[in-house]
């Protein structure tokens, strides 16, 4: 990315982001340490039975074309009430996610629950955190997308690309950036993030 907010360059940005020092540091051991908790947890997950939640999307709407003429929505309650109590109640353990490392493109958090069908990139963490799972099945069903690509109004049938959850923590900093998907203009047209 370079520029003057990318961490790698702006050493004032490095200075203020010092709380992140630690982590930096440790990265590699709590790596390890995480992939063992891991282990442990799905040993007693296998044990159990898993139960998953159907999440409730509730129909997105624009009625004022914010999409079409800002480039962007905001869309507050993109799920029920109850689904997302659920959702915040069972987030995953820090164990679940990638420890933060020095990363390129001036991202600072932890990051997990990768789905990325075009990379083929499926993380089987997935599959033991049963309302995660969920979540993801109905961010990824037929009718969520049907109303996403509604809301586009251009007649291009869209289905779930990508996904991920991270997190993040105190002086964590996210450099301004705008996604790209790939080479494939076409294809990036027809892509809402």
């Amino acid at each position: 990315m370079g520029g003057l907010s990318d961490p790698k360059t702006n050493r004032r940005l490095l200075i203020t982001s010092y709380l992140l020092w630690p982590r930096y540091a440790t990265s590699r051991y709590r790596r390890w340490l995480r992939s063992k908790l891991q282990q442990y947890e799905k040993k007693k997950i296998q044990s159990n039975t898993l139960n998953a939640t159907v999440f409730n999307t509730p129909v997105i709407s624009d009625p004022n074309f914010e999409l079409a003429t800002k480039g962007f929505l905001f869309v507050e309650n993109f799920l029920d009430e109850d689904s997302y109590s659920q959702l915040i109640g069972s987030w995953p353990k820090n164990r679940w996610f990638e420890p933060l490392s020095f990363r390129k493109n001036g991202k600072s958090y932890d990051s997990g629950f990768r789905y990325n069908i075009a990379k083929n990139q499926i993380d089987e963490s997935i599959s033991f955190n049963p309302k995660i799972e969920s979540m993801y099945l109905a961010l990824r069903s037929k009718g969520f997308c049907e109303n996403i690509s509604q809301i586009c109004g251009d007649n291009i049938e869209r289905e779930s690309y990508s996904m991920l959850l991270t997190k993040s923590y105190s002086h964590s900093y996210l450099t301004p950036h705008k996604d790209s998907v790939g080479q494939n203009i076409k294809q990036n047209n027809s892509i809402v993030n």
